[in-house]
């Protein structure tokens, strides 16, 4: 079973990635190298981003099933079923869940190079507009938290807070701690 401290560093470290990702599309604007308009906020994140990730993860079980049927194996080798599985925890309820669900199977383009539009990068001023949970919680987070009997409690403490929920465990004296504090 993994520590208490392995499971906050597995909760954090996705809620820094998602804040640099939103930060980056809160702050900055997409304009195509061919065009003249620009898109910014949600809709580059979904264009640009989520396109690009859904296709790497594709791409990924796609070679992580080739290598599985191949016989390459690793130390901590996983069957293809559970690393779609761990793909699925990662992404579902996610920004790029939807492209993901929508792309290819198995990716007809097999290299990890962006083979879309290329864009310039134009740095603006601050853009508010809501972006979804940023409290690192992944839809795998909360299954674990379900097999391990870890508490969901829904987040109360600050009523601006964009968290979902707080994961807790507690030990056996009855003392909590929170994963995602």
């Amino acid at each position: 079973m993994p520590s208490v401290r392995d499971l906050k560093r597995a909760i954090k470290n996705p809620k820094r990635a998602r804040c640099l990702v939103y930060w980056f599309f809160a702050n900055h604007s997409l304009k195509p190298c061919n065009g003249d308009s620009f898109i910014t906020g949600r809709e580059a994140l979904e264009e640009v981003y989520c396109t690009f990730l859904s296709h790497q993860a594709r791409l990924l079980l796609l070679y992580k099933k080739e290598a599985f049927d191949a016989g390459l194996s690793g130390d901590l080798d996983v069957a293809p079923h559970m690393f779609e599985g761990a793909i699925d925890d990662c992404l579902r309820n996610g920004p790029a869940w939807t492209a993901y669900n929508q792309s290819e199977k198995e990716p007809t383009n097999r290299t990890f190079f962006w083979f879309d539009k290329q864009y310039d990068i134009v740095k603006i001023p601050t853009i508010s507009f809501t972006f979804d949970h940023l409290d690192g919680l992944t839809h795998g987070d909360f299954l674990l938290a379900k097999r391990l009997q870890v508490s969901v409690m829904p987040d109360t403490s600050n009523p601006t807070s964009k968290r979902r929920a707080s994961l807790s465990l507690v030990n056996g004296s009855g003392d909590r701690t929170f994963l995602n504090a």
